[in-house]
């Protein structure tokens, strides 16, 4: 695009100046005519050897007369000039090339500030990086409820050997190495959080159009409505339609409602979400696991804390994460090893792309901070290298 400007502007200033120098050539003859105008009356008249000046009166004679009148039309071709009609018409063509050129430098001057300003818009609107929640809106999590962990037992396999690792990277030997796949649908409780280290919440554009989803609205009673769709959960559709009906003046009036059963309709999802926050949007949602994960055989809920801070709702963002984490209890060589697994990144309701905390060092506690292992990356456990791999 700026190319094409560059030529535009090239091509604009080669033809302003070829019509400049039209202009000019045009001023400079018709200087030159009136130049040969004055000179031609300074003229003096001759006849019989004696001088006549052109302002006095010659003596009458026949000859003289004819002889002046064809040296005036010699003297009027040879200056070219021009009579009254023609230079009023010089003139009118002069001043209306001199318009045209300023009327286009004009247009030329506001095009260029109107791609500037574009420019400069496009860059202002550019999508901004998701803004972290307010500490006001982000409630603590609930103390987790009382469960019974579950002890299982794994067989361990060791990894095929595999290429060295380059010199800047820390080569696990193959013969060390176990491999350990975990179900959480399987291997896993659902609990609520009980980690220090609770999901980051992840912020989701909104829009003020309806997405092609949404064939069915309820009846608005905001000043202004906006719209998205959430990623939760490992089945085939995992898209949720929403939609905010927001009362700029009166918050606790905001509406959420998300298309719960993904037909598309908005208005047979139950009862919308209701602003429960002292900002411009803050509610808890609780769905059927079974409805996130098809493996899953439990009977507990998934919960998802969703949210609208001021500066989030002037960029046009919604925040949310979730509240419920996964966590198991292993028996590695003889050992309980405790591991859990909380929802990271995008917050999409998947725990098979978060990674896990473990406790590594058999201390009977997770240190989140030192004990997480990020996806396809191994950890000591005790003197053991390990690599999980989790599955639904």
């Amino acid at each position: 695009m700026y190319v094409a400007i560059a030529v535009g502007i090239l091509l604009f200033l080669s033809w302003s100046r070829r019509r400049l120098s039209e202009v000019l050539e045009e001023s400079k003859r018709r200087e030159m005519v009136m130049g040969g105008k004055q000179e031609n009356a300074e003229l003096t008249t001759s006849h019989g050897g004696i001088s006549f000046p052109t302002t006095a009166n010659p003596p009458h004679h026949p000859s003289t007369s004819v002889g002046h009148e064809w040296e005036s039309e010699e003297t009027h071709e040879e200056h070219g000039e021009l009579s009254e009609e023609e230079e009023l018409q010089v003139d009118k063509a002069l001043k209306k090339k001199s318009s045209i050129f300023s009327s286009l430098m004009t247009v030329f001057i506001l095009v260029i500030a109107a791609i500037n300003y574009f420019l400069k818009t496009r860059e202002e609107l550019a999508p901004p990086p998701p803004p972290p929640p307010s500490p006001s809106e982000q409630r603590a999590a609930p103390e987790p409820e009382p469960e019974q962990a579950r002890a299982l037992e794994h067989s361990t396999e060791e990894a095929p050997a595999s290429e060295p690792a380059p010199e800047n990277e820390t080569a696990v030997e193959p013969e060390d190495l176990q491999e350990i796949r975990l179900s959480f649908s399987q291997d896993f409780i659902l609990v609520k959080g009980s980690l220090p280290y609770t999901s980051s919440p992840y912020s989701t554009r909104t829009v003020s159009a309806a997405p092609p989803s949404i064939h069915r609205r309820p009846g608005f009673q905001g000043r202004e409505q906006r719209y998205g769709e959430f990623l939760w959960g490992t089945r085939t559709n995992a898209t949720y339609p929403f939609l905010f009906d927001l009362h700029p003046e009166a918050s606790e009036r905001n509406l959420l409602y998300i298309d719960l059963n993904q037909n598309g309709d908005l208005t047979d999802d139950g009862e919308p979400l209701r602003n429960t926050g002292s900002g411009v949007f803050a509610a808890s949602l609780k769905l059927p696991s079974q409805q996130l994960f098809h493996s899953y055989q439990g009977l507990s809920q998934f919960e998802i804390w969703i949210f609208i801070n001021e500066e989030q709702a002037r960029r046009g963002y919604v925040g949310h994460y979730s509240r419920t984490q996964a966590k198991a209890t292993l028996q590695l060589d003889g050992q309980l090893v405790g591991v859990q697994i909380v929802d990271h990144g995008n917050n999409d309701a998947d725990f098979r792309n978060d990674g896990i905390y473990i406790d590594a060092n058999l201390d009977g506690s997770i240190d989140s901070e030192n004990e997480y292992v990020s996806p396809g990356d191994a950890i000591s456990i005790g003197e053991r290298p390990t690599r999980f791999q989790i599955t639904e």
